[in-house]
């Protein structure tokens, strides 16, 4: 046997075979058209970064003004809210569970001995006391 006859591929120069003919037409002209449409939206996305259209600048708000007070008014307010001292009497075998500040109220949580919740709001301006007996 020669070098010529231990060949076993076709020589196919000169001759196309249907099923070796390369991808179809319709598939390159989509792969195409998306490879144009990324490029275009890549170009736009470019585009409106540079020009500082971007989402920022769509929702960004102009910061409230801010009011700027003096030493005199922060006097004025301090003496507006000065605080007395105040005495209240726990409840009888009564132990405190909770105080909380709110503005100008001081609200105290007791609980009593028989399993009752007594709560206290104070008016740190006025002194005035409320009192509210919550039974078990």
């Amino acid at each position: 046997m020669t070098a010529a006859d231990q060949n076993v591929t076709r020589d196919l120069r000169g001759q196309e075979d249907d099923a070796e003919a390369g991808a179809p037409r319709w598939l390159v002209a989509i792969v195409v058209v998306l490879g144009v449409a990324f490029l275009a939206m890549l170009a736009l996305i470019i585009v409106k970064l540079i020009a500082g259209d971007g989402p920022s600048s769509t929702t960004a708000q102009e910061p409230a003004p801010v009011a700027v007070a003096t030493n005199a008014e922060m006097d004025t307010a301090s003496a507006a809210v000065a605080m007395r001292d105040f005495n209240i009497q726990r409840p009888e075998g009564a132990a405190l569970v909770r105080a909380e500040l709110a503005g100008r109220e001081l609200l105290l949580h007791f609980r009593g001995a028989d399993g009752s919740d007594i709560l206290i709001v104070l008016n740190r301006m006025t002194g005035q006391e409320n009192r509210v007996v919550v039974a078990p």
